[in-house]
């Protein structure tokens, strides 16, 4: 069985083109052309996510935590895939890469 750690709530204003793991347990996630952002979402706001409890049809409630705060990055704007570089030196820096059509982009 699984379990819902948390949810992102008002995630992006299109869909969700892309997400990636971070190596500090965050999250990046990508919106579509209308949306046209890369997120990054704090693995400390998953810790301390507001709790949400929803009812089904049938009056079975369900716990969640809501995260709704993330940082939005300047750069890379819409792209259709994001890759983490984490530093070789292993200092916890690290960068993202992210494609649209024929352009990469390393956002530092």
């Amino acid at each position: 069985e699984s379990t819902v750690k948390a949810v992102l709530d008002n995630v992006h204003n299109d869909t969700v083109r892309g997400m990636c793991s971070l190596p500090d347990g965050g999250l990046l996630t990508a919106g579509g052309k209308m949306d046209a952002t890369v997120r990054v979402w704090d693995s400390f706001d998953f810790d301390n996510a507001s709790p949400l409890v929803k009812e089904d049809l049938d009056g079975a409630t369900d716990e969640m935590q809501v995260v709704t705060n993330s940082k939005i990055l300047d750069q890379p704007g819409y792209v259709f895939d994001l890759k983490v570089l984490p530093d070789s030196n292993g200092s916890g820096v690290y960068a993202v890469a992210a494609a649209r059509y024929n352009v990469i982009k390393i956002v530092i």
